[in-house]
């Protein structure tokens, strides 16, 4: 019998950082951990996400320790930091964001620096 894809949720165990891999922690299977599985990468972006972070995961059908992580989701617990129509916010960390709200886009950091090809700027 063909068995597809499935999608669980699970809690990060642990990241590494450098290959872009998470286990994730089922609480419903007795805390069982999974091996290494990649991270979902949208469009290049870098983000992995926190240990004990709540995500979604694909199973893939050519094995059961075979996945991705999709990443996080909102909801009731864990809520945006800004909502709205219109608005567009980046958590790069807890120090840095970028955010696109009633017309204004703001880049949030302990300080930033432009590069070009012909030289650094520093705000």
């Amino acid at each position: 019998m063909w068995k597809g894809p499935e999608i669980r949720l699970g809690q990060v165990s642990t990241v590494d950082y450098t290959n872009g891999m998470v286990s994730v922690r089922y609480t419903d299977l007795d805390n069982s951990v999974t091996n290494k599985m990649p991270m979902l990468s949208f469009n290049g972006e870098y983000k992995m996400p926190n240990v004990d972070e709540t995500v979604v995961v694909l199973k893939l059908s050519n094995g059961s320790s075979v996945g991705i992580i999709l990443g996080g989701f909102w909801n009731t617990t864990n809520k945006p930091v800004v909502a709205g129509k219109n608005v567009y916010h980046k958590e790069i960390s807890d120090k840095a964001y970028m955010e696109y709200k009633d017309g204004c886009l703001v880049i949030h950091a302990p300080s930033v620096r432009f590069e070009t090809d012909t030289g650094i700027n520093e705000i």
